[in-house]
């Protein structure tokens, strides 16, 4: 029983950080008159999407919610670099039906909202993107689909732009979280930018400030 309230108290506590930093990163983002939308890559915790959208209204600057996520399942492991204990293979995620479900039971503006199915070639077959983005937030946990995520709004980071990563620290004893790893080879593809480290947030997230390099 201690287990799972000392369980419980973390969840909060870490729920509340990553809320906060959300606020703080929209109050930067008008604070320095970065105009734009939201984007959340991954969607398996509608938590953090309804944070994004109380965030956003709590800043004058308006903005549009863009949630992306497979609406499936966990994937088969693409490499050893997607592989992690914590998330099984076809381990079942909410449906596109359950996540607008649950924006409408949370007040959250469909006219405000873009949900948007993948399907596994989306970089090859992408989907609409808007037409500036301010913040992205990537939920994604394994290699392949972080770096897919990259690679498909690559020509939108600009910078200002904040980049944040829910799982960049959950690695294993033998290699980094497939955030990390898909992160750090993106950064020698857009050699033209700099990421400036922001803040962390949650359990395991890392953010970063975009920029010229």
């Amino acid at each position: 029983m201690n287990h799972i309230l000392s369980r419980s108290q973390e969840q909060h506590a870490n729920n509340a950080d990553t809320a906060a930093f959300l606020r703080k990163s929209l109050r930067l983002l008008h604070f320095n008159k970065i105009n734009g939308d939201y984007v959340e890559f991954g969607c398996q915790r509608f938590i953090t999407f309804q944070m994004a959208w109380r965030a956003v209204r709590s800043q004058p600057t308006d903005r549009r919610l863009w949630a992306y996520s497979t609406f499936d399942r966990i994937p088969e492991p693409q490499t050893e670099r997607d592989l992690h204990p914590r998330w099984l293979p076809n381990t079942p995620l909410m449906s596109e039906k359950t996540f607008k479900n649950r924006c409408w039971r949370a007040g959250i503006d469909a006219q405000q909202v873009e949900v948007i199915k993948l399907v596994p070639t989306f970089s090859t077959n992408p989907p609409p993107l808007p037409h500036q983005l301010a913040f992205l937030l990537i939920t994604f946990h394994s290699f392949t689909e972080v770096r897919a995520a990259l690679l498909f709004v690559s020509t939108h980071l600009t910078s200002g732009v904040i980049l944040a990563f829910e799982h960049y620290h959950c690695g294993t004893r033998f290699d980094y979280s497939g955030a990390r790893n898909a992160f750090l080879e993106f950064k020698t593809l857009r050699c033209d930018l700099a990421f400036e480290p922001y803040r962390p947030f949650g359990l395991a997230g890392l953010s970063f400030v975009v920029g010229d390099a």
